[in-house]
């Protein structure tokens, strides 16, 4: 959970590399307040809503970097937004929101990744829950799939 000391220690991480190494850049991860990350020192970012609305997130570093600070606050204002909506309990059900977004909103390019993992047809996600019932990694009825616990079953099976 992402609390007051999460947004803390980032500061003083942030500062302590501007002070102690000012030519390491600074990369942030934090979709929930990505233009403060900005803000208090980041120079570049992990952006995983980008995934699914890049344009808005580009324009967001554009405008910081350019100094165009009316259009980097408007644009703040509706990236801490589309974070709030995806960034939220269940956080594992992250990626799935992200993904809805971009099947509805994003690009061709977007969609078809979509529909390549996501389809509930033929997707990838479909294909790997399938497989590991027939390897007996899950039990029959059961819908959880824990990638972490098949690569470790594949390793250790090894």
């Amino acid at each position: 959970m992402a609390t007051l000391d999460s947004v803390i220690t980032f500061q003083d991480l942030a500062s302590l590399i501007a002070a102690v190494a000012p030519g390491k850049v600074l990369i942030t991860g934090e979709d929930r307040f990505l233009g403060y990350s900005l803000m208090c020192g980041a120079r570049a970012a992990l952006i995983g809503m980008g995934a699914a609305c890049t344009a808005l997130q580009a324009a967001l570093v554009h405008s910081f970097r350019s100094g165009q600070a009316d259009e980097f606050l408007r644009l703040s204002r509706l990236v801490d937004d589309l974070a709030r909506h995806t960034f939220r309990a269940p956080m594992e059900g992250y990626i799935q929101r992200i993904s809805r977004f971009a099947m509805r909103r994003g690009s061709k390019i977007e969609r078809a990744i979509h529909r390549l993992y996501f389809d509930p047809a033929d997707g990838f996600i479909l294909w790997a829950t399938h497989a590991a019932r027939r390897l007996g990694h899950i039990a029959p009825g059961s819908g959880t799939i824990r990638s972490l616990d098949l690569a470790r079953r594949g390793v250790s099976s090894r």
